[in-house]
């Protein structure tokens, strides 16, 4: 039911209106009746009314008037104005209020009435079918990832892939080819390791997703790409005709991907492909058996690798004999620090396994014992996590040079720290980022546009590894630079507060004695002291 409020210091009218049509057939309820604007103003505030029916000519506060009040609190409610003479003047105004209607008392009818309460729940109506679609709109951008996903294991299951194909839609993912090609990408760990910490692997991989997001949308080409067990997984949907150009469309498209993430992100993909399209109804056949094949030790170098090939994961060796001197010299040269001799004895391992298709299990296990070697040396705590994930790597060379990048990074640090506790690479990159927009204020939505995040994902990120809001981080990190520009003689409040973003000088030493715990003034008095 609608609730309606009606105003008029005309009682009798008041009394003709309220029995003038059956509210109920309407779906309305008449709330209240009021006979002073003033009154009606202060009910209004309580009851919240969706329509309105009330007199212009009003005393102390005319129905213009109040219906401005009305529209000030509520711009969705419904207004229907009275008068007792026709008057341009007040017509105008009800229609710049976009007034449901102006009615004559003294022409008032049953069927006038009703034709104007019908225009207004109308209005309403359409405002709640807007409504209620904006909601399913930002509820579905908001868990876009989370349906995308969900939508993938439907695909992948095999099960009502057709009536899945059509909830897609409603997604934006618009499959109407019944054959697609599969690609999953991985990061490189040996150039992540140089910039990140392990347990950064999600999230810059999540940052590569949305990039290839943006691609797939820029150059509207029929792929879809998705986050998935902690893989890129990319999917083109079309026609099997003109395959040659099919497949060159889809390795530049991988390609520019690498592209950006190696220029944002400092990272490199390797791709696993196939050749022949695949039928949709198959992908979750297909997708396991690259899965299987993607734990092969030993690939060839190179960013593509097609799966169709005939897998070889014969080892031809379980005798390590000839490779365990190198294993030994590798150890000797990290624990050394001597990174030349550590490269050549890396590679030297990575040729020798090659050739000899060693088991990849000793292989592990010789890079575990180096790992457990370092840490005992130089007193760290073994990193448990890191251990079992690198227990997990299946790609030779890969785990070769991430192993020993994190071993010189454990000399590079304090011996107090465990692993991993140094300030995050991804800080740095935020860090720079403020640096180069000190001038400006810095949002949280303009940096993870930046890092290629989703903005709300970034602000859960940021607040679990700083343990503060992004809007805090920024302030604490200029009001430090604030600090070391006031320490000059000559510099002036006013200016250090125009240089770092703040064009009022009040609300710069708000912030600053919050930061601080001084004001400006007082910390440019006791240096000059």
């Amino acid at each position: 039911m609608y609730k309606l409020m009606l105003i008029d210091d005309d009682v009798p009218m008041l009394r003709y209106i309220q029995h003038l049509i059956n509210w109920n057939e309407l779906g309305i309820v008449i709330s209240d009746s009021m006979y002073s604007s003033e009154d009606a103003l202060e009910a209004f505030k309580s009851r919240r009314p969706d329509i309105i029916i009330t007199d212009i000519g009003m005393p102390h506060m005319n129905g213009i008037a109040l219906a401005q009040q009305f529209r000030r609190m509520h711009p969705e409610v419904r207004i229907i104005f009275l008068t007792c003479h026709e008057d341009f003047a007040y017509s105008k105004q009800a229609f710049q209020l976009s007034a449901d209607d102006y009615l004559i008392k003294d022409e008032l009818t049953k069927d006038q009435l009703e034709i104007s309460l019908l225009k207004a729940i109308e209005h309403l109506e359409h405002k709640q079918i807007d409504l209620e679609r904006l909601s399913y709109r930002e509820d579905l951008e908001r868990n876009k990832d989370i349906l995308k996903e969900k939508f993938l294991e439907q695909i992948l299951s095999g099960v009502n892939v057709r009536t899945t194909i059509v909830y897609g839609k409603r997604l934006g993912i618009d499959w109407i080819y019944p054959h697609c090609i599969l690609g999953l990408g991985e990061i490189r760990l040996d150039l992540f390791a140089q910039h990140y910490d392990l347990k950064d692997l999600k999230l810059v991989l999540y940052a590569i997703y949305n990039i290839a997001e943006e691609l797939s949308s820029e150059l509207n080409e029929r792929i879809t790409p998705f986050l998935f067990q902690e893989r890129l997984l990319l999917i083109w949907n079309g026609e099997r005709t003109h395959i040659e150009r099919l497949h060159s469309t889809y390795k530049s498209f991988l390609q520019s991907v690498n592209e950006k993430a190696e220029l944002y992100l400092k990272v490199r993909m390797t791709y696993y492909t196939h050749q022949a399209p695949i039928t949709i109804s198959n992908l979750g056949i297909h997708y396991a058996d690259m899965g299987k094949r993607m734990q092969e030790f030993f690939y060839e170098t190179g960013w593509l690798h097609n799966m169709d090939k005939t897998p070889d994961n014969n080892w031809l060796q379980t005798e390590y004999e000839p490779i365990l001197r190198d294993f030994e010299q590798w150890k000797l040269a990290v624990i050394d620090r001597n990174k030349l001799a550590a490269d050549i004895a890396m590679h030297s391992i990575q040729r020798k396994s090659n050739q000899l298709q060693l088991h990849p299990q000793k292989m592990i296990h010789e890079c575990l014992q180096l790992m457990r070697a370092v840490a005992l040396v130089i007193g760290y705590r073994e990193d448990e996590p890191l251990m079992a994930y690198l227990n997990s790597r299946h790609k030779c060379m890969d785990m070769l040079e991430f192993i020993q990048h994190v071993c010189f990074a454990m000399f590079s640090h304090d011996a107090i720290q465990q692993l991993g506790t140094v300030k995050d690479p991804k800080l740095e990159m935020i860090d720079r980022f403020i640096e180069h927009h000190i001038h400006e204020t810095v949002t949280s939505v303009d940096t993870a546009n930046h890092l290629h995040l989703n903005p709300s994902y970034f602000s859960r990120y940021f607040k679990k590894m700083t343990q503060m809001n992004f809007t805090d981080y920024v302030h604490q990190f200029k009001i430090k630079i604030a600090i070391q520009l006031l320490q000059k003689p000559d510099e002036t409040v006013e200016n250090v507060a125009y240089s770092l973003g703040y064009s009022d000088r009040a609300y710069f030493s708000k912030v600053f004695k919050k930061y601080s715990g001084k004001s400006p003034s007082d910390y440019k008095s006791m240096d000059h002291e």
